[in-house]
């Protein structure tokens, strides 16, 4: 039995997924809120028979390795040798399908190991190093953090990284690519690093591979002070959160995490004992941080800076988090420490008493806002409304929003029906207007945002439904050709029917089989035949719709002499409108 079949036979689909989520019995399937993204209703569904586990709001997941490269952040290599240890599978040293060529992403994350390395070396070797790695340990990092961290520093010199890379092999395309250094022209050479006279701090992926640096400036006037690689096919800043590779063990088993604005800040906080700390590495999170966050855990601290960024960093964090529904406090600690490295170096002490009295955020906003406008006065009272009903609009709970309206009204003397009015006009004034939407609904898990998705998810559940009771097909075929399908590939899974139903499709109609088990599985044949037609002619109102959209819009820009044959297809629309029950 080769490697990935044995791992499967040992480690049961729904086994797996249940020590990330909890899993709830859906007749013949399980059920749960999807872990890579947020929602209120279930959508991740996975399956004991056909050994899958997929979201169907976000499209991810897959059999047992793709589940685990998505929420453990591996690659296929990765999740195999993952799964491999749990299940207690001896893995043989070259798989038979592996690749002999690196891709370009294994060969970007080589490029930057040796980047590392070479940092590494100007950092304990050079003169110019030396004078950085005592900065370090002046600034209390001890040296086996900064081995650890593999802190480094990048030299003046203009292209002395850059040659080092050439010489082990790398192109100067490649180079390039990773963003370790600039072209100054578009000719061959002509290079310069990216990265000069700065600390360099590698910044890791999920897996624990470094993607990319940050480098800050260790010369009085360089700016800017801090300096990151640039968006590459490796590195998106927006998703990566410094040191969660080293801290997710930590945050599972606390389940919570203290989020830090810099490097330095979870550098120290490390060495200090508190591990489940990971670094933004900007002025605020992002909502692909959350995301990934909300993997691992749903309790967030937040241990921003105490300058005006930071207090800003804080607030815009604590607005992103209310929507994504986590539970959130703020820390502060009562020293004049103006960030956690410095606090850390006081006393770590008084960090842990910070951490362990942190404040529900509301309340840090209901204080923070007292101390900025005066709660006595009508217009002092006003402008706390302002400030608060931004976040008070992003929380989701019912119960919990009561609670903090209510403790708000209190501590400003008012009355709770006064606030609720004015958040009831806030959301009003902030409600967005997109795009008419059909009229048709069959169920509320096929609505869709946009007109792609749900002609996709239309034509997903049809594909699903024939798959699950293939004698179905031939009604199928009777009011749908392939061209009513806008995917390439649900259109051959569609052509196959009439002949292959019975032989395997390929995952993508395991997942649309499994997508229709999930809604049919308590309906009788009669039922599910009913609900086919249904949704066929659902996909034909939402495709003359879009016919109708367009055919306006056409008008709106034709010409007067094409304005007449406009009318006459708008017109032909509407007749075959009438022949749709």
């Amino acid at each position: 039995m080769d490697p990935i079949s044995e791992i499967k036979s040992r480690i049961s689909i729904e086994e797996l997924v249940a020590q990330y989520i909890p899993l709830k019995k859906a007749g013949r399937h399980f059920k749960a809120l999807c872990p890579f993204h947020q929602e209120r209703t279930p959508s991740f569904y996975v399956s004991p028979e056909r050994q899958l586990a997929y979201c169907f709001g976000c499209h991810k997941g897959g059999d047992h390795f793709k589940f685990i490269e998505e929420i453990e952040g591996l690659d296929f290599r990765g999740a195999l040798k993952f799964l491999a240890e749990k299940a207690g599978v001896t893995l043989p040293k070259t798989l038979p399908d592996e690749q002999k060529r690196k891709s370009e992403r294994d060969r970007l994350i080589e490029i930057h190991e040796q980047a590392a390395k070479f940092f590494e070396e100007q950092l304990w070797d050079t003169p110019d190093g030396e004078k950085v790695a005592k900065y370090l340990k002046k600034r209390g990092l001890k040296e086996k953090t900064i081995k650890n961290a593999q802190l480094g520093f990048a030299p003046e010199s203009g292209d002395k990284l850059y040659t080092f890379l050439l010489e082990r092999g790398f192109t100067r395309g490649e180079i390039l690519t990773a963003g370790l250094a600039i072209a100054r022209d578009t000719e061959q050479g002509n290079c310069i690093d990216r990265f000069r006279m700065r600390l360099m701090f590698p910044i890791r992926n999920l897996a624990g591979a470094i993607c990319a640096f940050g480098g800050r400036a260790v010369r009085d006037g360089d700016e800017p002070k801090y300096l990151n690689s640039p968006e590459t096919p490796i590195y998106h800043k927006s998703s990566v959160l410094y040191g969660l590779s080293e801290a997710r063990a930590e945050i599972r088993q606390k389940k919570s995490v203290v989020i830090v604005e810099g490097y330095m800040d979870a550098l120290a906080a490390h060495q200090a004992g508190f591990q489940n700390v990971v670094a933004c590495s900007g002025t605020a999170l992002t909502t692909d941080q959350l995301a990934i966050l909300k993997r691992f855990t749903q309790n967030l601290f937040l241990a921003f800076d105490r300058d005006t960024a930071g207090k800003l960093a804080t607030n815009r964090s604590i607005e992103l988090a209310f929507a994504a529904e986590f539970s959130l406090r703020v820390v502060v600690w009562k020293s004049d420490a103006k960030d956690p490295d410095e606090c850390l170096r006081k006393d770590p002490d008084e960090f842990a008493k910070a951490i362990e009295e942190a404040k529900p955020a509301t309340e840090y906003l209901l204080e923070s806002c007292a101390e900025n406008f005066d709660s006595g006065a009508a217009e002092g009272k006003r402008k706390i409304i302002e400030e608060l009903l931004p976040f008070f609009a992003q929380i989701k709970s019912a119960v919990e929003l009561d609670v903090w309206l209510k403790q708000c009204a209190s501590n400003l003397g008012i009355s709770l029906s006064a606030l609720y009015d004015e958040l009831k006009r806030f959301q009003g004034k902030q409600k967005f207007l997109g795009q008419p939407v059909s009229k048709i609904t069959i169920k509320p898990e096929l609505s869709f945002s946009t007109e792609t998705g749900s002609f996709i998810r239309h034509q997903e559940y049809i594909l699903g439904l024939l798959l699950t009771y293939p004698e179905l097909t031939s009604v199928a075929f009777q009011l749908l050709k392939p061209e009513d399908f806008d995917d390439i590939e649900l259109q051959n899974i569609y052509r196959s029917l009439s002949t292959e139903y019975n032989q395997n499709l390929g995952e993508r109609a395991n997942l649309l089989a499994m997508y229709a088990e999930t809604f049919a599985a308590d309906m009788t044949f009669d039922a599910v035949q009913e609900e086919l037609k249904s949704i066929i002619n659902a996909l034909k109102h939402l495709k003359l719709d879009r016919e109708k959209r367009s055919l306006v819009e056409r008008l709106q820009n034709a010409p007067a002499k094409e304005k007449q044959s406009l009318l006459e297809e708008y017109q032909a629309l509407l007749l075959n409108e009438n022949n749709i029950l």
